[in-house]
């Protein structure tokens, strides 16, 4: 009875030693897929954030190459523009002679009253001798619903400005601020040149005030 029990006892030891020695290895298994796993997850992780890194780089580097091509192509617009200009004033085969106003242009200062003006004069075709004279600049428009004319001395930061003079042989800059009077609503700019000496002229040029969608840069001329 003794030996049977002991028989028993001992197979029951190797049963239990050999499930711990099975659930060890199991264990150890699930522990080698884990790693592999976890290995698996970080490699996919570093290999979308290497795509998404190099698709963010594309793009910023796309659009740093159409920022740069825009630049280049205004340069270029302002360049063909300065030439013709240029060829403009210096031709002396037109036909028309005198004074004549080129690319006149207001610009929003980011104060919805205050805006800059800049504008050229040019002496058209003769350019053997200087030309002199002044500048007049009025604002055309409505306030409280009446017409109403303001000279740029009424509206100019500058506090010489009832009339620029001008002396040159090809061309003359004048540029300033103004400040529109409260509920004045500008509709036109009128500028009048008047030269004097010998074959004096008098040129009137307007320009329509800029809409409100379109007031922060005008260029006409």
């Amino acid at each position: 009875m003794l030996v049977l029990i002991a028989a028993a006892y001992a197979h029951g030891m190797r049963v239990a030693v050999s499930e711990r020695q099975q659930m060890l290895q199991d264990r150890a298994n699930l522990e080698d897929q884990i790693q592999h796993k976890s290995s698996q997850v970080l490699d996919l992780t570093q290999k979308v954030a290497v795509h998404k890194h190099g698709t963010e780089v594309t793009r910023k580097a796309t659009e740093e190459v159409r920022q740069e091509n825009k630049r280049l192509r205004d340069r270029i617009g302002d360049l063909e523009e300065s030439v013709a200009f240029y060829k403009g004033v210096m031709d002396p085969s037109r036909n028309v002679r005198g004074l004549k106003i080129d690319s006149f242009e207001l610009l929003s200062t980011g104060d919805v009253k205050r805006f800059r003006y800049k504008f050229v004069l040019t002496q058209v075709a003769d350019n053997s001798r200087y030309v002199e004279g002044s500048v007049r600049f009025d604002l055309v428009g409505t306030l409280n619903g009446t017409k109403k004319t303001l000279a740029l001395a009424q509206i100019s930061l500058l506090e010489e400005s009832a009339g620029e003079k001008f002396r040159f042989k090809y061309f003359q800059d004048f540029s300033g601020e103004l400040t529109l009077p409260e509920d004045f609503i500008p509709e036109q700019v009128i500028i009048v040149a008047q030269s004097k000496g010998r074959g004096a002229v008098r040129l009137e040029e307007m320009f329509d005030w800029p809409k409100q969608e379109n007031k922060e840069h005008v260029r006409q001329g």
